[in-house]
């Protein structure tokens, strides 16, 4: 009943016109590869960024897929741009599936928003993650709840567009990097030293 709802309060906004024009991108960052040690915690924002010439529209949603074998789910925020509100909290549908990142507004003109941030995902690293050419964070196609609107250029009313018409790419690859036991060595090798050097010192 819920994600029922959700489709229709959001269907009443968005007329689902899939427009032309690219002057607009939703993106996940960061990009490219992320090293980090098993257990770290890493951040993902997705952003809108728009053309000079373009405003942001009076609705979006989308929802985030994540490698379930490669990060843990820590936390997320709906990061609403300014004169925003949400129909409804995100959920997590299933292992790996973030629904409902969404937001809208009644203000009349539209708010001038160029670039906005519009979630944050933190996610824990696991052991095992891994360089494999694929991202590790990414949008999830659905009719319905992966739309966003914005103003294209010469148009005063918003047209809104598939998530995946206007993605400027996806979130970084991730891969775990155990700490050598090289390192260890040393550190364990450091901390016996200053213990003998307090020892004289006392």
């Amino acid at each position: 009943m819920k994600k029922l709802l959700n489709v229709l309060i959001i269907s009443f906004f968005i007329s689902f016109g899939a427009g032309s024009a690219m002057a607009a991108t939703i993106s996940i960052n960061p990009t490219d590869e992320i090293y980090a040690l098993p257990g770290e915690e890493i951040t993902f924002t997705v952003n809108f960024e728009a053309d000079p010439a373009v405003g942001f529209g009076d609705a979006y949603a989308f929802c985030i897929g994540f490698d379930i074998n490669e990060l843990s789910l820590s936390g997320w925020t709906n990061d609403l741009p300014e004169g925003f509100e949400q129909f409804s909290d995100p959920w997590l549908e299933a292992p790996g599936v973030i629904y409902n990142f969404n937001g809208y507004t009644w203000d009349v003109p539209i708010p001038e928003i160029g670039s906005a941030q519009l979630a944050t995902v933190t996610f824990e690293v696991l052991d095992g993650a891994s360089i494999d050419d694929s991202p590790d964070v990414w949008f999830i196609d659905l009719d319905g709840l992966t739309t966003i609107g914005y103003i294209d250029p010469g148009d005063t009313t918003p047209t809104y567009h598939q998530v995946a018409d206007i993605t400027g790419h996806e979130g970084a690859d991730v891969s775990a990097v155990p700490v050598p036991a090289a390192v260890w060595l040393l550190g364990s090798g450091l901390l016996g030293l200053i213990g003998i050097r307090r020892r004289r010192t006392m």
